[in-house]
């Protein structure tokens, strides 16, 4: 969807690809220099010394100037993403996002539950997140947040879905034995879709015991398949 305003994608690659593309061209630079300082330098037998060449101070300067300027450019372009994240939209849909082993639980504004994260497709939703037990940590690789779920404190990310579907939830932060099993989704909606599903509030709650197994984690370690 082009038409929509921006999302926290754009930033996250903007920023990725300048480091990248200037770490690139240094890597291709040194190399080159190194090559031909092997080639044209190399003496296989006897060497014989060479006197020390005399300091150019304007080289010095150069040297020392243009890595300065490259790293406070990519810090300045990171900055201003910084700042785009941080900044969460006014009318963004509010999630309450709990991490424990080994799952995840989030919880609607008018009561609604879901060990899924469900969305309505561009609208900005703002996760607080915390954790109920270990160090857990919420990432989303679709949409490039990550932020960690510390017992005792909200922390929070944003994001806005460009596209309706299903993307993948995972813990970036190892929390004890079934770690790698702690993974769910984002479902992505259409608006309408999106208003249906947070109305039926709680009377779409399941009953009690898979509640509990929900709640408490307890598929981290048993299944319900016997």
């Amino acid at each position: 969807m082009t038409d929509l305003p921006f999302t926290t994608i754009e930033t996250v690659d903007a920023v990725f690809l300048y480091i990248f593309g200037i770490s690139g061209l240094l890597l291709l630079g040194i190399t080159a220099t190194m090559v031909v300082f092997v080639i044209r330098y190399h003496h296989r037998r006897h060497p014989q010394p060479q006197p020390s060449p005399s300091s150019k101070l304007w080289l010095e300067l150069v040297w020392t100037l243009i890595p300065t300027l490259i790293v406070l450019s990519m810090f300045w372009y990171s900055w201003e993403g910084y700042l785009k994240l941080s900044d969460v939209p006014p009318d963004a849909l509010k999630v309450q996002a709990e991490g424990r082993k080994w799952s995840w639980s989030f919880n609607y504004e008018n009561g609604r539950s879901s060990d899924r994260l469900y969305v309505p497709v561009g609208r900005a939703v703002r996760v607080e997140i915390t954790s109920k037990d270990v160090l857990h940590s919420l990432y989303i690789p679709a949409f490039r947040v990550k932020k960690d779920a510390v017992p005792g404190i909200t922390t929070y990310v944003w994001f806005r879905a460009p596209e309706a579907g299903s993307f993948d939830l995972f813990c970036a932060e190892y929390c004890g034995v079934s770690h790698s099993s702690m993974i769910t989704t984002v479902e992505v909606l259409p608006q309408e879709q999106f208003d249906a599903w947070l109305k039926q509030g709680k009377k779409a709650a399941p009953v009690e015991g898979p509640a509990l197994l929900t709640r408490h984690g307890c598929s981290g370690c048993h299944s319900v398949d016997g």
